[in-house]
């Protein structure tokens, strides 16, 4: 029997220059999971150092990436945060796509 894909109650969202967000996640199929760290990418190159603040915390099945602060002049950039999390010995990531909104912009 092949591994189970996890599901994730994230979609794509929307932010904004100098917006700050810490997104939760439940990984809804595991009972209790670890942390395996979370990264940061803008178009693709990674940007942890510069994004992310805090730590990524997991109770449960339920884990709160750190806190992502969307830098003056992202706007029209993508953004995708990515957590891991690890289960029986398994790492798992997901990523949340963030589309960042230049300044003025109807969302």
């Amino acid at each position: 029997m092949g591994q189970e894909t996890p599901f994730v109650l994230e979609g794509d969202q929307i932010m904004r220059e100098g917006e700050s967000r810490a997104y939760a996640l439940t990984w809804g199929q595991f009972s209790t999971i670890s942390t395996a760290g979370t990264a940061a990418y803008v178009n693709g190159s990674d940007d942890t150092t510069n994004l992310l603040s805090g730590s990524t915390s997991v109770v449960a099945n339920v884990q709160v990436a750190p806190l992502i602060t969307i830098p003056d002049g992202f706007g029209g950039l993508t953004v995708v945060v990515e957590p891991a999390i690890a289960s029986g010995g398994v790492v798992y990531k997901t990523g949340i796509v963030i589309h960042v909104l230049k300044p003025g912009s109807a969302a």
